[in-house]
Parts: C-alpha cells; sequence; structure tokens
C-alpha cells in the first residue's frame, strides 16, 4: 500500500509506492532526496518511553533502510505529487502535470502562443506584405529593362555615308572653316558640325562610320579673333559678337543660306562649297 511521506524541502507530500519505501527517492518539485524509511509506530498500550529509551531509538535519517527486492524497472510506480500549486497544473492546460519518474524533476510546458495574441505578430505580417510588395515592383521594372534593352538591340541602326568636299573663298580653300549641316527633309535628322582641315577640305565620318543619311542644310562660317587668331570649334557660335567672321554673313543665317547637301549610304562623291565675296 503506498505511504504519504512529506518533503523537506519544499514541504509536498509524496504519494510513494510500497515498492519504493525504504529506499532514498528524489523529490519532484525540488529535487531534494527523501528517506522513506517509515517511522516506527508505539502501541496504545505500550507504557511511556523513558529519555533513555528515546536517546537510544535511532532517528529515521540515521538508520538505513533495508534493501528491498528489486523488481523490473517497469513496474516501478510514479510518484504524484498531492496538493500541487496551480503553477503545475493550469486549467487551460492540464497536460502541464508533471509526469516526470521519480527521481527526476520536470517542468511544465509551456503552451504554445497563437501568432496572433503575440504582439509582433501584425509586425511579421506587415513585414512579409512589403517584402512581396518590393518583390513585385522589382520584377516588374526588371522586365520593363528587358523590353527597353531588347528593342534597342534589335532596332535597325539608321544608313549612315559619308561626304567629302573642299571649302572655297573666292577660289581660295578656307582652312579651320566650320560647316554645320541641319536636316532639311522630314527625316527630322539630328543636326552636326564638322570642321575643314588647312586645306579647306571636310568630311562627314563624326565616330568614323559616317553621318546618318539625307538631305541638309549646310551653314558655313570662319571665324577668328579680332587679332586674326584661330578660334576652336567648340568656342565658335557664330553669333557671338567676341568673334569675326571672315565670311559673308549669309553663308552661316539658317534663313538666307542657299548651300545644301545629300549624303547617301556609303561613300559620297565629293560636294564642294564655293563660296563667292559677290552674289
Amino acid at each position: 500500500m503506498p505511504m504519504v511521506f512529506t518533503c523537506g524541502g519544499c514541504k509536498k507530500k509524496l504519494r510513494i509506492p510500497d515498492t519504493l519505501v525504504g529506499k532514498p527517492v528524489k523529490c519532484p518539485g525540488c529535487a531534494r532526496k527523501l528517506n522513506t524509511t517509515p517511522k516506527p509506530t508505539v502501541p496504545a498500550n505500550t507504557a511511556a518511553v523513558t529519555s533513555a529509551q528515546v536517546k537510544a531509538t535511532p532517528k529515521p535519517s540515521e538508520s538505513k533502510p533495508e534493501a528491498a527486492p528489486k523488481k523490473p524497472a517497469a513496474a516501478a510506480k510514479k510518484a504524484v505529487i498531492e496538493n500541487a500549486p496551480p503553477a503545475a497544473a493550469s486549467k487551460k492546460h492540464p497536460a502541464a502535470k508533471s509526469t516526470a519518474p521519480a527521481g527526476k524533476s520536470s517542468k511544465p510546458t509551456p503552451a504554445p502562443s497563437s501568432p496572433a495574441s503575440h504582439p509582433s505578430g501584425k509586425r511579421g505580417g506587415m513585414g512579409k506584405f512589403l517584402l512581396k510588395a518590393i518583390g513585385g515592383a522589382v520584377a516588374v521594372i526588371g522586365a520593363v529593362a528587358v523590353v527597353i534593352f531588347a528593342i534597342w538591340y534589335f532596332m535597325p541602326e539608321p544608313e549612315v555615308g559619308i561626304l567629302t568636299g573642299t571649302v572655297t573663298f573666292d577660289g581660295v580653300p578656307v582652312a579651320s572653316a566650320k560647316l554645320e549641316f541641319i536636316g532639311a527633309d522630314d527625316r527630322k535628322l539630328a543636326s552636326f558640325s564638322e570642321v575643314c582641315n588647312l586645306e579647306g577640305i571636310y568630311a562627314t565620318k563624326g565616330s568614323g562610320e559616317g553621318r546618318p543619311i539625307g538631305k541638309y542644310k549646310v551653314l558655313i562660317s570662319k571665324q577668328v579673333k579680332a587679332d586674326g587668331q584661330q578660334v576652336p570649334l567648340s568656342a565658335q557660335s557664330g553669333k557671338d559678337g567676341n568673334f569675326v567672321n571672315l565670311l559673308p554673313p549669309h553663308y552661316n543665317d539658317a534663313s538666307t543660306t542657299d548651300l545644301t547637301a545629300v549624303i547617301a549610304a556609303g561613300d559620297n562623291e565629293p560636294n564642294n562649297f564655293e563660296l563667292k565675296s559677290q552674289p
């Protein structure tokens, strides 16, 4: 028959099976070793015990428990905690009661918290939403970039050609003359500039392959400083009063010039510009 013993550490009452009586048992609550040797009982008809007999009576902690017959481990029963505090037996989670075998301490398993009740649940959901939104935006931008690259890569390049010739003024080559080609047809050609070499020869090579084909209106000027020094092409503006144009001004005006040029694909026949001081 099981016997009830009180733990000297946590004061909990433990029901010990008769198979474990007399053996040291560890309290499942505080892990303190408990002496399960039963205290001797005195019959009611026994005479009063003298002080000498009391002193001679060994204390339970000093007496050695008798060895109980060994039985298979499967037959050993578990110690059950009586009068357990509310923390050990929760109403919401009755499975939190200690079911650890005797001699080992057990801790109640905490109940899993739901994401909705957790304070960071909303923040976590918002973070996932933002990540999905950012990922979608990146995917769209990437798709647009791929389409633009494909259009640029497969778009046929405009045909180009190289036009050459000589610029002369009253039969004399104009060194370092500036030529400005302005698109004159419906193809919306971009304007570009070229400059003659010291022999008055120009070439519409651009980066080397040529300029877009089409019909152009041509403006020609020869600007120098007041003292006659040459002006770099990057500094020439045609209408800048700081420089002097040595050529008649109507050759450098889009509304009055009669100079034109047509650039065909590939190499072209020379197109010379013969300027005159008198119309």
